[in-house]
């Protein structure tokens, strides 16, 4: 039985009360059918739609017929004997519009609104509920409505907060509609006896229901009885319009009203986006139903059932943003698969015995496991994509020392690329303290060396391993054979630089390896890093000793002392400490502590030792040479977050992070990693002020401890990252933000359930790969490949 046959039957029905109370049965009748068509909410009522009354069983008919009525609206659609609408049909420029005006045009392109596509799929982020309600007594306090009103009377009063107020009924109470109006002549704009309708929330204060500020309207305007899109202001904007916020809402609903009324018949007939197969397996209604609910353009008479329908629609869009995400992952994956590369072939154990011989350390089974797989990849002719990922101090750099150990013994050259000049100085004397050893000869390439020299003998080949930062892809560094590139923090690289390096092989693409310390649960990063395999360390190296963290009041005498106490004795000890603060300098809109000045205090508290400045304004040459003092006689390092990654000072035994509450999880998880590194007990005081916690708002003061209790309550980085990617999603963990990594409106990646979405979409893609439509390559294209590089900085 077909949808609309269902239809005529519940139709038929309520035309008649006696035929409709002596039917027996009918929730089960109508469960057999209706499931893909109606909302959860409403499908589970009909269990019980027997035993209601009438009035609740026509009501629910009423509202099975509403939320249909869409449904077959499309399946009367789709039996027309016409081509329905491609995307690439819908890519129709704002500036060839000539039915709008300047203006319109100027908002459109603010917002980076440049085609039909972009209008589409352009959501509004809120919806006003502007259905009349007839009386204010059916409208519960604290939300939104739409009452018509009578005015009764208007009130100026200069000395109340709300000077205006407007004394209306609609037939049966009372309400004051309350304005911040400073101008007394105000009251002249309004009369008694006046028909108006307000929209606003409903408050209630010792009996007397008010609304303040609602919003105005006569009670003929079309801008009632409708529910109202409010489309956002901030997404995508590109450059700012020096007009009032109110007058860019407003020319931005009319532009894209008349562009969706303008080419209705092109868009409301469009092909879908997705696979079918994967439309109906998930129970995703159609892409055109989808754009008129979350455009809401279809006639909903109440808002329960355009709620219901629009959670439809968003899960629609919510698949509809991961699937292409993830299949434009895949695709860059196989591109690269797609291509030759140099096969390394290396003995596991061989490598592994090599490694703990000339480190004189015993490398744990995760690194062991993790370096079989690395060279299993490279043991093909195929690139290697995989991405590294371990906790702060489970030996990452060991397990690159490996695979660069086989590819060398391949006759291949290796590149090491880090972020900064300091990590890359760290690096080179680590790998040449290792291969040199071995006969090998490792180079170092930033901004401060000398390059000329290094780039002939790299493109030689006699320099084996070559570690540097962006100097490494530069145009006229040229490698002899390169088997193998290095990425460590992978993040901070762009798709672009890392394809400059992967060009530079002649004919044959390298190996890439990325290296991450922001270690996510596999699952997760299965979903975000989807054109990568992934490797895991999630195993401690058996010296290491977790850091003990503790949690101490900046504004406590008692607190700080102690501190003070503390590091005196570990001073004593011959072992170093850091300070981290979060800025450089004192700013006059914040008491936030800065690393400038503290400085001084601390060279004033510790006059006997070396006290020294870190911050990322000194030049590469400035930092490295504070770095060399600090390590060879330093005591004492005072810095902003410059050291959060990958230093390694052995002795380092006590880290101090100011104003703990302004870091996120992952990077107080980072730079406590600084510490402990060696076999000494390594400790971690997270300080901040009792004031900011109790200027606080309640919930802000509980989500401030619970992030600071984490970090003392665990030092397991995966848990920790999970927490941070729950409260600021990754692009924020990963440094991804403001990037374009995530062209998402609705998935929200600080949703545990969308996370994991991402993951099982990417499991299940290869099923769908024969269904791939050409809408869905269209769009793939534009969004992710077409003149873009997807920047991950």
């Amino acid at each position: 039985m077909n949808l609309k046959t269902i239809r005529e039957l519940i139709k038929d029905l309520l035309l008649n009360d006696i035929k409709l109370e002596r039917t027996k049965s009918i929730g089960s009748f109508l469960t057999q059918f209706l499931k893909p068509y109606i909302s959860k909410s409403l499908y589970d009522t009909l269990s019980i739609i027997d035993s209601l009354s009438l009035a609740k069983k026509k009501a629910i008919l009423e509202q099975i017929l509403e939320e249909t009525s869409i449904s077959i609206t499309n399946s009367t659609t789709n039996t027309k004997k016409h081509a329905k609408t491609s995307l690439k049909d819908l890519n129709i420029y704002i500036n060839n519009m000539d039915f709008l005006n300047k203006k319109h045009k100027n908002i459109l392109s603010s917002f980076g609104i440049n085609t039909l596509i972009d209008v589409l799929w352009y959501y509004p982020y809120t919806y006003e509920n502007r259905i009349l309600i007839k009386n204010i007594m059916t409208l519960p306090i604290n939300e939104y409505g739409a009452i018509l009103l009578e005015i009764e009377k208007v009130v100026f009063n200069q000395n109340e907060k709300y000077p205006l107020t407007i004394l209306s009924k609609d037939g049966f109470s009372q309400i004051a509609l309350k304005f911040n109006i400073k101008d007394k002549h105000a009251i002249h704009w309004y009369t008694k006896g006046q028909k108006i309708v307000a929209y606003g929330k409903l408050k209630e204060f010792k009996g007397q229901r008010y609304m303040i500020h609602p919003k105005i309207f006569t009670e003929n305007s079309n801008e009632i009885n409708i529910i109202k899109p409010i489309y956002p202001l901030g997404r995508n904007q590109t450059e700012d319009i020096s007009i009032s916020a109110n007058k860019k809402r407003k020319l931005l609903e009319e532009a894209i009203n008349l562009i969706l009324e303008h080419y209705k018949k092109l868009w409301q007939d469009i092909e879908n986006i997705l696979p079918d197969d994967f439309i109906k397996q998930h129970n995703l209604m159609s892409l055109s139903e989808a754009l008129k609910i979350i455009h809401v353009k279809d006639d909903f008479k109440d808002f329960k059932s355009f709620e219901n329908m629009l959670e439809k629609a968003k899960r629609y869009f919510l698949y509809e943003e991961i699937f292409i995400f993830e299949l434009a992952m895949l695709r860059r994956q196989h591109q690269i698969k797609s291509l030759q590369a140099p096969r390394i072939v290396a003995n596991v154990d061989d490598i592994i015995r090599e490694i703990e011989k000339h480190t004189k350390f015993n490398l744990t089974n995760a690194q062991k496991k993790a370096i079989n797989e690395i060279l299993q990849d490279m043991s093909y002719d195929k690139p290697m994509s995989r991405l590294l990922q371990g906790d702060v101090g489970s030996g990452k750099t060991a397990v690159a020392m490996a695979c660069a150990l086989a590819c060398l013994k391949n006759n291949l050259q290796v590149a090491l690329m880090v972020p900064t000049e300091i990590l890359a100085n760290q690096h080179f004397k680590n790998f040449k303290n290792f291969f040199s050893k071995l006969g090998f000869n490792v180079g170092l390439l930033t901004s401060s060396t000398s390059k000329t020299d290094i780039k002939k003998l790299i493109s030689k080949g006699f320099i084996n391993i070559t570690i540097g930062t962006h100097a490494l892809i530069q145009e006229d560094v040229i490698f002899k054979e390169l088997g193998l590139v290095i990425i460590d923090e992978q993040h901070r690289f762009g798709v672009a630089q890392r394809q400059s390096l992967l060009e530079k092989n002649h004919n044959l693409l390298p190996h890439m390896l990325y290296m991450s310390a922001t270690p996510i649960p596999r699952t997760i990063a299965m979903g975000i890093f989807g054109d990568m395999d992934i490797s895991v360390l999630d195993e401690m190296p058996s010296n290491r000793k977790p850091v003990k963290t503790y949690v101490l009041y900046s504004d406590s005498q008692s607190d700080m002392n102690f501190l003070i106490h503390h590091i005196k004795q570990e001073l004593s000890k011959k072992r170093k400490i850091y300070v981290v603060y979060p800025l450089i300098e004192e700013s006059e809109k914040t008491n936030l502590k800065a690393a400038q000045s503290e400085y001084e205090r601390w060279k004033n508290i510790f006059n006997d030792y070396k006290v020294l400045l870190l911050h990322g304004k000194m030049n590469d040459t400035q930092k490295s040479n504070v770095m060399e003092e600090f390590k060879d006689s330093g005591d004492i390092l005072i810095s902003t977050t410059v050291i959060e990654v990958g230093i390694d000072v052995p002795t380092a035994s006590t880290i101090v992070i100011e104003d703990a509450y302004r870091f996120g999880l992952s990077q107080l998880h980072q730079l406590r990693g600084r510490v402990g590194r060696g076999n000494m007990e390594g400790y971690c005081f997270l300080t901040v002020s009792s004031d900011f916690i109790k200027n606080q708002k309640y919930t802000e003061q509980n989500e401030t401890l619970r992030r600071l209790n984490i970090m003392v309550k665990t030092t397991n980085g995966f848990e920790i990252s999970l927490e941070d990617l729950q409260m600021r999603g990754p692009g924020d963990v990963l440094g991804l933000s403001q990037s374009g990594y995530f062209q998402f409106n609705i998935a929200n990646l600080k949703n545990k359930e969308h996370l994991q979405l991402m993951s099982s979409i990417r499991n299940e893609m290869p099923k769908y790969l024969k269904g791939i439509t050409q809408n869905l390559e269209w769009i793939l294209e534009k969004r992710y490949f077409e003149n873009k590089d997807i920047t991950i900085a």
